[in-house]
């Protein structure tokens, strides 16, 4: 249950970010969730995300294996990760644990009451020079 509360956030937080877009002539692009997690949770966030489009310029919403994958702008990692195995530096980094640390990671999972929250850490997001929604910074635990 709890992985499947992630999946939806993960789409959500596509809808509550906006990522720099090179130009307003073309057409949209694709926002690339990538994920390393089990074959599982990576089928039921596809099957979530469907074909949809999110955000000012109706950007398509796309699930990719993170080892097939280049040019994210979302990375969830699932467990544990050493601190040199992130490749993508423009990603933002969503760790599905605060017991896993690591060190890049944008937006951590974690439970408090027995329900799941998350935390931005403002830093990093306003490195990667995305633009986060107040709506999505209000139910965030900021660091």
């Amino acid at each position: 249950m709890e992985d499947k509360l992630k999946a939806a956030y993960l789409l959500n937080f596509t809808k509550f970010i906006e990522w720099p877009d090179t130009t307003e002539m073309t057409l949209p692009s694709t926002i690339r969730i990538c994920v390393d997690a089990t074959p599982e949770f990576l089928e039921f966030l596809s099957q979530l995300v469907g074909d949809r489009r999110v955000g000012r310029l109706k950007r398509k919403v796309e699930v990719v294996a993170r080892s097939a994958s280049k040019g994210c702008e979302l990375l969830y990692l699932q467990g544990k990760h050493t601190p040199d195995s992130l490749q993508d530096e423009n990603a933002i980094v969503v760790t599905d644990s605060d017991d896993n640390f690591f060190p890049d990671a944008a937006i951590v999972f974690y439970t408090e009451n027995r329900k799941l929250r998350f935390e931005i850490n403002r830093e990093k997001i306003d490195a990667l020079k995305v633009t986060v929604s107040s709506e999505l910074l209000k139910l965030a635990r900021i660091r």
